[in-house]
C-alpha cells in the first residue's frame, strides 16, 4: 500500500520568510499544530506550535521579528515519497520522533502530509478486518466464547 493512497492532501503551508506569529495565526486558524514550510512547490521544512512556543516564550524572541526560515537552518526537511510503503512512513515517524511527514512526488514536490494517527487508524482498521475474518471461520461456540482459553 504506497503512502500517496492514504495521506491527507490538503496541506496546510507556510514560507521561510512569513513570521513565527503569522505561523502561529495559521495554525491557530487551521486548528493543526504543524505547516510544512514550502520553498516553491518543494519542502523546506516543517513548524510546529512547540517551535513557536519555544522561540517565543522560553527564548523571549519577538514572534513578528523571527522568520520561520530561522529555525530551519539546521535541519534538513524529512520527507517520503508518495510511492514509498506504509511501513517505510511508520519507520521514518519514529526513527525521527515526528509525527507528521510531508509526502512528495518523483520530482519532490509536496503532494501530503501523512500523520501518526492516519497510520494508526489504518493498521487498527486493517486488524478489526482481520480479527472479523478469523472470527467468521471460528466454530460457532468458540465465537460464543466457550472456546479453548489463551494463557
Amino acid at each position: 500500500m504506497p503512502i500517496g493512497d492514504y495521506c491527507r492532501r490538503d496541506v496546510a503551508t507556510a514560507t521561510a520568510h512569513e513570521s513565527l506569529r503569522d505561523a502561529a495565526r495559521r495554525m491557530a486558524e487551521t486548528g493543526l499544530g504543524s505547516l510544512v514550510v514550502v520553498r516553491g512547490e518543494e519542502v523546506a521544512g516543517m513548524i510546529t506550535d512547540r517551535d513557536v512556543a519555544i522561540e517565543t516564550l522560553a527564548r523571549g524572541r519577538d514572534a513578528e521579528a523571527v522568520k520561520i526560515g530561522e529555525l530551519l537552518v539546521d535541519r534538513e526537511p524529512v520527507v517520503v515519497h508518495e510511492d514509498s510503503p506504509l511501513g517505510v512512513a511508520g519507520g521514518m515517524l519514529r526513527r525521527h520522533a515526528l509525527r507528521r511527514l510531508p509526502v512528495v512526488d518523483a520530482e519532490e514536490r509536496l503532494v501530503g502530509v501523512i500523520a501518526s494517527d492516519d497510520l494508526l487508524r489504518l493498521v487498527a482498521g486493517e486488524l478489526g478486518t482481520l480479527a472479523r475474518v478469523v472470527e467468521a471461520q471460528l466454530p460457532a461456540t468458540e465465537v460464543a466464547g466457550d472456546g479453548p482459553e489463551v494463557e
